[in-house]
């Protein structure tokens, strides 16, 4: 955590947008969703973990929030496990995806047409 928070200043330069940026060890993290509420909350590689997320937020969340990830492979078989788990965790209208390459876009879109559409069913 100590290196993120010295590379911060260059990932994010104003000051003011810093001290909203919120660290914490994994293992505290249910507490934490328990207790506070967040404007957004970003997984950086939703291939990971964002569904764990997901559920973490809709069982323990006293307000819900956004949930976004940024997804790093165009791997059919991963990504289309990866959209069923996001699927089954319940996502809502906020959560969202991002790709960064104009690459990755196209499979992505694809692949993520059945969980975009449950969005609007989620419980968050």
């Amino acid at each position: 955590m100590k290196n993120f928070r010295e590379r911060l200043p260059d990932l994010i330069p104003d000051p003011r947008l810093q001290e909203r940026v919120q660290t914490t060890l994994q293992v505290a993290l249910a507490e934490i969703i328990r207790e506070q509420e967040f404007e957004v909350f970003h997984q950086g590689d939703f291939t990971y973990s964002m569904p764990q997320l997901i559920g973490l937020r809709n069982r323990l969340a006293r307000v819900p929030f956004p949930v976004t990830g940024v997804t790093h492979s165009i791997d059919p078989i991963l990504m289309n496990s990866r959209y069923l788990e996001l699927i089954l965790a319940g996502p809502a209208p906020t959560t969202g995806l991002s790709a960064p390459a104009q690459v990755l876009r196209q499979p992505s879109r694809r692949g993520s047409a059945g969980w975009a559409n449950s969005c609007g069913r989620g419980r968050g």
